[in-house]
């Protein structure tokens, strides 16, 4: 899982029932379906760019258990990487005591989250975590709410288990989803704006940061490969539509 992990599905409104026999199979579902919706959205050229560019970020800092850092360990602190300059270091990266800042990285920030600007607004795209998450219940709900009767799906099949329609939580994951993400404005959503508030709008805005991973690829910017490629989620409702 590039973005979430099972510590992001216990506690409401996005929990999945865990326990060790099941937890490799959660993990190897959610990574499955991660992948499957952001090489859809994103396209193939950009969704193995994000994920290369991920995968070889440094990992957070972190005070337990207590690091003793080496020179030359780098480190994410927020949305900053920093290298440390000196051994057994165990000093906050931002105080810059035995710390250097390296350069913004641009999947980190794309990862977490940050501000932009459209139209002279200030923007916001909270990152994919925050994105994900509903996605990936949304998609468990659909696979493992499989005991249908007519008062809705079993869940869990423990003893005096509630009986749960899982259709709302289904619809309000997959559009708060949609929502982060970008949903293009039409005549069938007349209130969505795709630039505001979601990755769209933020990649869009920030296309030179990406303009080198697609024009040796035949596009002349990195805004004419989001015209071409990328793939806005829709809405849906208790009907799927």
């Amino acid at each position: 899982m590039l973005f979430t992990a099972l510590t992001d599905f216990v506690a409401p409104p996005y929990t999945v029932r865990q326990s060790p026999d099941s937890d490799s199979g959660l993990t190897a579902f959610f990574t499955r379906k991660e992948k499957e919706i952001l090489q859809k959205t994103l396209g193939l050229i950009f969704w193995n760019a994000l994920k290369s560019g991920v995968e070889a970020l440094p990992a957070e800092w972190t005070t337990t258990p207590h690091p003793h850092y080496s020179i030359g360990d780098r480190v994410v602190y927020g949305l900053s990487i920093y290298q440390s300059t000196i051994n057994n270091n165990q000093n906050v990266p931002d105080t810059l005591i035995g710390w250097t800042l390296q350069p913004v990285d641009r999947w980190l920030v794309l990862k977490k989250g940050t501000t932009y600007n459209w139209s002279g607004f200030e923007q916001q795209w909270l990152g994919f975590n925050e994105a994900i998450v509903p996605y990936l219940h949304a998609e468990y709900l659909r696979e493992y709410a499989h005991s249908i009767t007519g008062s809705g799906a079993v869940i869990s099949a423990a003893e005096n288990a509630t009986i749960v329609n899982p259709t709302p939580m289904i619809v309000a994951g997959y559009n708060r989803f949609a929502e982060l993400i970008g949903v293009l404005y039409d005549d069938q959503y007349p209130s969505a704006n795709e630039n505001q508030d979601s990755l769209y709008g933020y990649l869009y805005e920030n296309y030179e940061d990406f303009n080198d991973l697609v024009t040796s690829k035949g596009y002349t910017d990195f805004r004419e490969y989001l015209a071409d490629k990328f793939c806005y989620p829709e809405y849906i409702n208790a009907f799927g539509l």
